[in-house]
């Protein structure tokens, strides 16, 4: 049975320099955050560019991931791709590498079909035939195709389906979500400016961004949680929301790639299109990280 989908997985960045993969940060990022605390990790999400990734890419950084990854820790595996046909083929890699559960995107270019009797017969396809319990992904913000919360109601139902990471930050759809999917359906948070409500309303996990840089400062929110202590817990959501404004909002994942350089780990570029920040935009990350706490610390 694979791991329980609880406390924080790290959504972890795909090292690029000069374009090409740095496998070797890969494996050195993941050799420092595995005396961490953490239970888990997402291999291409968002934050690891898995939309810059070529199929072949892909199938080679999941195999690389899990060879670094002790066989205690859950690994996830985005396996969003541009066809029904592709996500299949990559999820059925993920089940051979010997990932745990596979993260799946909406194919989000032709929206105006996008309807739910398509995302219904992409999804319910993909859960048939993947080796491995299926995630659900609704990241509007970069797709611009929201899951219905009826459709993810809808989809709970599907043996292989499992949860749903929900990156909208917002409490109250997340409760809709626990109140009408099964008992045994994880919700998993993938803002850092809405874990403090998010958990209230039953999310079970954090996918943050920030877990890149700061991991530790993460887990204190969601450990307040679960002691009760939602006073403290604010307020350590408070300094992660100012963190987040500051490196993420402001300039994506060079900006995460950037501050994770700055505490000693290996982030290297984003692939282009997207680009690093300026050296002003620099200075602004190192001054947040400095706010934080976090360049005096052993990686967050």
């Amino acid at each position: 049975m694979p791991g329980e989908l609880a406390g924080l997985l790290p959504p972890i960045v795909t090292p690029f320099v000069d374009e090409e993969i740095s496998y070797e940060g890969l494996e050195e990022n993941l050799r420092v955050w595995n005396k961490q605390d953490v239970p888990g990790y997402v291999i291409l999400g968002s934050t690891g560019e898995f939309v810059h990734c070529t199929m072949d890419e892909k199938f080679q950084i999941l195999a690389a991931a899990r060879e670094h990854i002790p066989e205690d820790r859950v690994m996830v595996a985005g396996v969003g791709a541009d066809t029904t046909r592709e996500t299949i083929g990559l999820a059925g890699h993920a089940g051979l590498i010997g990932a745990d559960y596979v993260l799946v995107a909406v194919p989000d270019y032709y929206k105006p079909v996008l309807s739910e009797r398509l995302l219904t017969a992409y999804y319910t396809e993909i859960a048939d035939e993947s080796p491995l319990p299926v995630l659900l992904y609704n990241v509007p913000a970069l797709t611009a195709v929201p899951l219905p919360i009826g459709l993810v109601a809808a989809l709970s139902e599907h043996p292989n389906i499992v949860g749903i990471k929900d990156s909208t930050g917002d409490s109250a759809q997340v409760s809709e979500i626990v109140r009408l999917t099964p008992p045994g359906f994880r919700v998993l948070v993938g803002s850092g400016t809405g874990i403090v409500g998010c958990i209230a309303a039953g999310a079970h996990a954090l996918v943050i961004a920030l877990g890149n840089v700061a991991p530790k400062l993460i887990m204190r929110v969601l450990q307040k949680c679960e002691a009760g202590d939602y006073g403290a817990a604010r307020q350590a959501q408070a300094e992660l929301s100012t963190l987040s404004q500051g490196i993420i909002r402001r300039t994506g994942i060079g900006g995460i790639k950037v501050a994770m350089e700055m505490v000693g780990l290996i982030g290297g570029q984003p692939r282009r299109p997207l680009l690093s920040p300026t050296d002003d935009e620099c200075a602004a990350i190192r001054t947040e990280l400095e706010n934080a706490g976090l360049l005096h610390s052993s990686h967050g």
